[in-house]
């Protein structure tokens, strides 16, 4: 059993429906508490030690009863839902996060950036010169060490 998840199935059930305000327009599909038990009973079975089941989005959305992760997250938008799934997301994509140490990692970087993580390196440079022929000059410079000229 996996501690942390076990915690977050903890803080999940605490959950309360929000209250919003009512809008015009046709009732939602999923109820709040229906949706936060299936959740919990989700990750409860994945959690038991008899169980070689992994997390996944695709996992929990077909546990909600959506059709796919993209209206899982459309529901993530609609502010009574918002941190219900977004709670049950995090969950997920801590398994993710640990897999990283013990498997193969290349699905679980990609599965990682549709989280927002990045392997980027990013630079940031401060110039304070205004002279235009001085900043073609620290430019020129730039490219030249990083091998772009």
């Amino acid at each position: 059993m996996n501690h942390a998840i076990q915690i977050s199935i903890d803080e999940i059930k605490k959950l309360k429906k929000p209250v919003v305000k009512v809008t015009a327009g046709q009732p939602k599909k999923f109820d709040f508490y229906e949706m936060r038990d299936k959740i919990v009973k989700y990750f409860e079975h994945c959690n038991r030690d008899d169980v070689d089941e992994d997390l996944t989005i695709t996992g929990l959305a077909a546990v909600c009863g959506f059709y796919g992760r993209m209206q899982l997250y459309e529901y993530m938008k609609y502010p009574e839902f918002s941190d219900l799934i977004k709670s049950a997301r995090n969950v997920v994509e801590g398994g993710y996060e640990k897999d990283l140490r013990r498997n193969s990692t290349s699905g679980i970087i990609f599965a990682l950036k549709q989280f927002g993580w990045t392997d980027a390196v990013e630079n940031n440079v401060k110039i304070n010169n205004e002279d235009p022929e001085q900043l073609k000059k620290e430019i020129a410079g730039l490219l030249k060490s990083e091998g772009l000229d």
